[in-house]
């Protein structure tokens, strides 16, 4: 069993749990001396949230299980290699105080004119609310998306549907 930090997107549990089904949420931690920026090139042309080492910072996020069988499915839907690098002994600190190190993933390549699509920054600032963690290094600028049928677009919006109480 690893233990992940996730910080951005994959802090809704149904946007994780539809690419790792084992991931569990086991609590908060935060990252410190780092940024949230929405500056990772995604494939898509928007901007996809990475963290950036920035001195007495602190970027709040969510601790999973997750299960080693569904590390290989993280890889992929992160892009390791081509979007992101995983680190392995990632240093967080739970809210107590206790450090701890877990897996989470770095932008290899970051560009600060990147702006994230509405959608993506909204699955964002949906985890973050959820799990009651501050949001305002999640809110930034936005655009809709171009292409209203994109594949990603649609599953995001499940996810965040996902999250709403049924009537």
């Amino acid at each position: 069993m690893l233990t992940y930090f996730a910080y951005g997107s994959n802090m809704l549990p149904a946007r994780l749990t539809a690419r790792c089904p084992g991931a569990r949420v086991i609590g908060t931690a935060r990252a410190a001396d780092h940024d949230l920026r929405y500056w990772m090139p995604g494939a898509c042309g928007s901007g996809k949230a990475t963290l950036i080492a920035n001195p007495g910072s602190i970027t709040h996020g969510i601790l999973y299980h997750l299960p080693s069988a569904d590390l290989p499915a993280l890889d992929r839907a992160e892009g390791l290699g081509t979007a992101y690098a995983r680190h392995d002994h990632f240093h967080v600190m739970r809210p107590d105080g206790t450090p701890l190190d877990a897996i989470t993933y770095l932008a290899l390549q970051t560009d600060p004119a990147m702006i994230p699509f509405d959608w993506y920054r909204d699955l964002c600032l949906a985890g973050a609310r959820l799990h009651a963690l501050p949001t305002g290094h999640l809110t930034t600028a936005s655009r809709p998306d171009p292409n209203p049928n994109r594949p990603a677009r649609l599953i995001a919006l499940q996810a965040l549907d996902h999250r709403r109480p049924k009537p």
